[in-house]
């Protein structure tokens, strides 16, 4: 499993609330938060949690470890696409659950209360929210994201950039395809095909996006 851990001091890309979050995680791990960054200039020069937002997402610099704190799952892949030579930090809540032999990959964040069981693995860049469950044998691809409380049964497969919205569960086996997102309290008892927004109980895709 991948911890928290730093020799240097972290800069935060964003200044949205997601990644208020996890400075405040990261000021919890005792883990240096020196700045944001954030392409909205209307932010700059203010502070959170007294810490100043410096630049924008071009101003990235590899004297600082790195974290992306967008919780949109495209933007977060263009903007890791964007650099080389970037050190990304990783962030696991200590309420969280995490069982042995976890794979955990860079530059995800694992918040308040969540369990993730043996077997998991999961990509980079993840955002998995608080309260979220992860059963046995489950795989999240990069740059996905489950929302609060939202739970994945056994052997789940969650492909590039897909979303499951808070509260919403995933049966034991099924797949939701890249970059699909699927909504909030919906349950997937089968397959989501990739590209698609799917909802309700069952889920079911009702628009279908450009890939």
């Amino acid at each position: 499993m991948t911890k928290n851990s730093t020799n240097k001091k972290t800069a935060i890309i964003g200044a949205g609330g997601h990644a208020r979050a996890v400075a405040v995680l990261a000021k919890s791990l005792h883990i240096p938060v020196d700045h944001f960054l954030d392409d909205n200039k209307e932010l700059h020069g203010k502070e959170f949690y007294n810490i100043p937002v410096k630049g924008t997402t071009s101003d990235a610099d590899e004297r600082f470890d790195t974290f992306i704190g967008i919780g949109d799952n495209a933007i977060r892949k263009r903007i890791d696409d964007s650099y080389n030579g970037l050190k990304y930090n990783t962030f696991v809540h200590p309420s969280a659950i995490i069982s042995e032999g976890v794979e955990i990959g860079y530059g995800t964040v694992i918040m308040a209360g969540a369990i993730i069981q043996p077997g998991a693995k999961i990509g980079n860049h993840v955002i998995v929210n608080s309260g979220v469950v992860v059963e046995h044998d489950c795989t999240l691809g990069d740059y996905s994201h489950i929302a609060a409380n939202a739970t994945m049964a056994g052997s789940c497969h969650l492909e590039e950039g897909a979303f499951v919205g808070i509260n919403a569960c995933v049966i034991e086996g099924k797949t939701v395809g890249a970059w699909s997102k699927v909504g909030a309290g919906a349950c997937v008892i089968n397959d989501i095909p990739l590209n698609c927004a799917a909802v309700g109980v069952p889920a079911k895709p009702i628009k279908f996006y450009n890939e």
